[in-house]
């Protein structure tokens, strides 16, 4: 879904896990610099920044099995509230307004590509 809609960003408004709850699984490396195989997807963490309640990623998304080597993965910026729980959402509404602003930014110099919103 990312690469074929060229999506600009992905705006996920859930940690990890909630306790001892699994709520969503990881896609994406867990260190800058390294690339994970995820089904027939390859996805190479470009950067990361964590910025209080949620962090930035940049992520090379492409296919394991591409038919041009040559062509170059589609990059996608993350941004990951890591503060943001069911039971206890973020007290501020400063942190999603930058996002917000964030993600305007981006899907604008895109082209007005997709945004894919994701939660638990």
């Amino acid at each position: 879904m990312i690469i074929e809609n060229q999506c600009s960003c992905i705006v996920m408004l859930c940690s990890l896990r909630e306790g001892d709850q699994k709520t969503c699984h990881r896609y994406w490396p867990k260190f800058q610099g390294s690339t994970e195989k995820y089904g027939s997807f390859n996805v190479t963490q470009q950067s990361f920044e964590s910025l209080g309640d949620y962090s930035a990623r940049k992520l090379a998304v492409s296919l394991a099995e591409r038919d041009d080597p040559a062509e170059p993965p589609h990059v996608v910026t993350q941004f990951h509230f890591t503060r943001w729980t069911e039971k206890d959402p973020p007290q501020s509404t400063t942190a999603l307004l930058e996002v917000v602003r964030e993600v305007n930014s981006i899907q604008m110099a895109s082209g007005n590509k997709p945004i894919v919103v994701m939660c638990k």
